[in-house]
């Protein structure tokens, strides 16, 4: 967490992930929400002028893994460019893991969580400015994807749901000692394609973590 913030930099905020963070309209390939309808911008709307969010969403992106068919989509090493890219961060948001889930990947979801903990401890070990030390992180259980794209495997010899996801994403944050919030709680993925968050539900998404980056900073930032 930076220490030389003063009352005229606008507390910066990254939000790194996937199809949620870059807006992809359901059912409609290849179509980005309107800017002022995504997350990322609805949310910086209710926080205001002294935060800062950043958006660096990627259609397709992954928490670990290659895609020989979609490019370059694995997160991990997309990170380390986008922390210095966008430095110096006071916080960084982690919404990633939908597409780990799509069952043509074969994960199950103790698998795709290392994916997740391997992104957030290279945050945590983020410097985000020399000296400074690293940026908080609040890690965000992405929509659980509908049943005809989720994966079910077996979870160390039991039956494993995708919904179970944000409860290991749950336990990976308090591992850690960083914030944690569930989209779920409030929203879920679109009829039309069963894969992404429509209009309403973006704005649902933005409210809501605008709150905890409320709560998490404190209303005089």
């Amino acid at each position: 967490m930076r220490t030389d913030v003063n009352d005229e930099e606008p507390f910066s905020i990254l939000c790194f992930g996937e199809d949620e963070i870059w807006g992809r309209a359901p059912g409609v390939l290849h179509r980005r929400l309107p800017a002022r309808i995504r997350w990322p911008r609805v949310a910086q709307a209710e926080l205001g002028s002294a935060y800062h969010l950043v958006e660096d969403g990627l259609p397709g992106r992954t928490t670990v893994w290659d895609d020989p068919l979609a490019g370059d989509v694995n997160g991990f090493r997309h990170l380390r460019t986008s922390l210095a890219a966008h430095a110096p961060i006071d916080l960084v948001i982690l919404m990633v893991g939908s597409n780990d889930l799509l069952n043509w990947r074969g994960l199950n979801i103790v698998t795709i969580a290392k994916g997740v903990e391997k992104l957030a401890r290279l945050v945590l070990a983020h410097e985000a400015w020399p000296g400074a030390g690293s940026p908080r992180l609040l890690l965000v259980a992405p929509p659980i994807l509908d049943a005809s794209f989720a994966n079910r495997e077996e979870r160390n010899g039991d039956d494993s749901e995708p919904t179970n996801l944000p409860e290991l994403l749950q336990e990976l944050a308090a591992e850690l000692g960083c914030s944690f919030l569930d989209s779920n709680r409030i929203a879920g993925v679109s009829s039309e394609d069963g894969r992404h968050l429509d209009a309403a539900d973006h704005r649902a998404v933005g409210r809501l973590i605008a709150r905890q980056i409320t709560d998490l900073v404190g209303p005089d930032r």
